[in-house]
């Protein structure tokens, strides 16, 4: 084992600090050990008897690892001192040492070999050297942040190089949203106008009609039934379907629709007079029943929109075309 005092698994916490202290015993293991004090989480972090054995006979032999770790490092302080291009790494910032590690720089260029190709050379002579924890504790987060002080040159760099670079890719990204932003508006506002010029023509050409019938007969007091009858016929939604998809095609909207037809019309009767083309167009692959007496409903599935064009929306549509005077007496509103 690499570590002065084992216990299999498991580890410890030195700290001054009583507050900080009772917070981890009750982490560690929940409330009840010492006085209880607020923690975001607990856990079952107690050692087992037998780890506490082993943890035990380690701190009797202790004493002897560290004064031993000790004379080692001198002794490769001593030999290494004279080799150019690896340079010890002291700690720092402590007032003792077990010296459990002996962490080396390598200056490939002065010493003439990469660190990585030295420990290969070494593990072929029976020496373990490796490359062990990366990137180094006091290159990571929180320590690289919180305690600058003891980053080496390089890491120094690489720390305001992140920095830096962060900055250029919030910047970029900011930019980039701001570009699809533009787009996205801009390409809505372009459909929402084609899409208003396909129901404006779509409803001319569906109103027409029903336009002529309804000023030749003004008077009728069936009204209703008039409009409903009229919006009913299967040739006339015929037309009236093939002639909306034209348009959005026209338009080069293409996504998934419903068409829906009066209830008292069957399916087949309009597929009959629709081409595959204008069939295939629609998501059911066929006209389907709606719950109302004439006209006709489209629904844009990605959208989410209905284009209400049934008799009740119509005779609101019509009333645009009939005088003033009339509209109270035909409407009835």
């Amino acid at each position: 084992a690499t570590k002065v005092l084992g216990s299999t698994e498991g580890g410890c916490i030195c700290t001054n600090d009583d507050d900080l202290a009772a917070l981890l015993r009750n982490m560690r293991c929940g409330y009840g050990m010492g006085r209880i004090v607020e923690v975001p989480v607990t856990t079952n972090g107690r050692m087992s008897e037998a780890q506490a054995a082993i943890a035990l006979m380690s701190l009797d032999d202790l004493d002897e690892h560290i004064p031993r770790n000790q004379a080692l490092a001198a002794r490769y302080a001593a030999a290494l001192s004279e080799v150019p291009g690896i340079e010890l790494c002291e700690p720092s910032g402590v007032d003792f040492s077990n010296r459990q590690y002996l962490v080396c720089a390598v200056d490939e260029d002065t010493f003439g070999l990469s660190r990585d190709r030295l420990a290969r050379l070494l593990k072929a002579e029976n020496i373990y050297a490796r490359r062990y924890f990366f990137p180094g504790v006091h290159r990571s987060v929180p320590y690289a942040t919180q305690y600058p002080q003891y980053l080496d040159k390089e890491a120094k760099e690489i720390i305001e190089n992140a920095h830096l670079q962060a900055a250029e890719i919030v910047d970029e990204a900011k930019e980039r949203v701001q570009g699809l932003l533009k787009n996205a508006v801009s390409d809505i506002e372009q459909k929402k106008k084609a899409f208003e010029s396909t129901l404006q023509i779509a409803c001319r050409q569906g109103i027409e009609k029903l336009k002529q019938k309804i000023e030749q007969e003004m008077f009728v007091q069936g009204l209703k039934e008039l409009v409903a009858e009229e919006t009913a016929d299967p040739k006339f939604l015929g037309q009236w379907i093939a002639s909306f998809l034209q348009a959005l095609e026209a338009k080069g909207i293409d996504e998934d629709l419903s068409a829906l037809i009066p209830k008292s019309v069957t399916p087949r009767s309009i597929n009959a007079l629709l081409t595959s083309r204008f069939l295939d167009r629609l998501k059911e692959k066929s006209v389907v029943l709606g719950d109302f007496d004439g006209g006709l409903q489209i629904k844009l599935h990605d959208r989410k929109i209905t284009i209400d064009i049934s008799d009740l929306a119509l005779r609101e549509l019509i009333a645009d075309f009939i005088r003033r005077d009339f509209r109270e007496l035909v409407f009835q509103v």
